[in-house]
């Protein structure tokens, strides 16, 4: 085993996985409340590791500080108020550089779609990995949750460790784990997606709102994810929602 690779504060930065890594993920992820600075880490750290790594589940967090995202959240969720249409960013890993970098072009799509503009800096192709994806809910019945798409477009991503959504009343941020599957099939997510739908909204004389609520708990659940929630008034602190429950 070589000793030749260069630590950074964190995980080693070759390309081969460092048996001394699992340690170093476990100990960078074990505090039940993450401040920005140590989310950006770990976020940083899992994309040096290789698209397919994830959060350890046992470590997931209670509470995460997301200080160093929220003027781009409030930007886009101005901006869609203001259009009625839902725009997005994607947040970049820069391996090389060991820092975040969000992307530079708003995307700005329809009422009940957009399309996200994954393009890193010219010349950073192979150094920028997408990890963190924002995007917006114009008001609506459904505008708490993530839709089917948004699902399908996260969890058949093994780049995207991160998504988050923001509407009127606060956001909503599924983040993926070592229980997460990174190589399902795309015709799985879609049909797995639409057998929980079928079941939450199916069930006669519940709220819409109590619908997408229980529907969110439910994909979290059986693709692994966990889920965070926060109100406009907790700002840029989310918290982990109880989905057993």
């Amino acid at each position: 085993m070589s000793l030749d690779r260069v630590v950074t504060g964190g995980i080693y930065t070759d390309k081969r996985i460092h048996c001394n890594d699992q340690k170093i993920l476990h100990e960078l992820t074990s505090p039940r409340v993450w401040e920005w600075s140590r989310f950006r880490e770990i976020i940083i750290d899992l994309s040096i590791l290789g698209a397919g790594n994830f959060v350890p589940a046992i470590n997931r967090p209670d509470t995460i500080q997301l200080k160093g995202l929220w003027k781009t959240i409030a930007d886009l969720q101005v901006l869609s108020e203001e259009k009625g249409k839902e725009t997005s960013k994607v947040i970049f890993a820069d391996r090389e550089r060991r820092c975040l970098v969000i992307s530079g072009q708003t995307a700005i799509g329809t009422q009940v779609s957009v399309t996200l503009t994954a393009k890193t800096e010219p010349g950073r192709e192979q150094q920028q990995q997408r990890v963190v994806t924002i995007h917006t809910h114009p008001n609506g019945a459904a505008s708490n949750g993530l839709s089917d798409t948004d699902y399908l477009t996260f969890i058949g991503d093994p780049k995207q460790i991160a998504m988050i959504v923001t509407y009127e009343g606060g956001l909503i941020m599924p983040l993926k784990t070592t229980v997460t599957p990174n190589t399902m099939a795309k015709n799985d997510i879609v049909r797995r997606l639409a057998d929980l739908r079928c079941d939450f909204f199916d069930r006669p004389n519940k709220q819409p709102m109590l619908k997408v609520a229980d529907l969110n708990k439910a994909v979290c659940v059986e693709f692994g994810l966990t889920l965070y929630t926060a109100t406009k008034r907790a700002r840029d602190m989310v918290q982990r929602a109880e989905v057993t429950r």
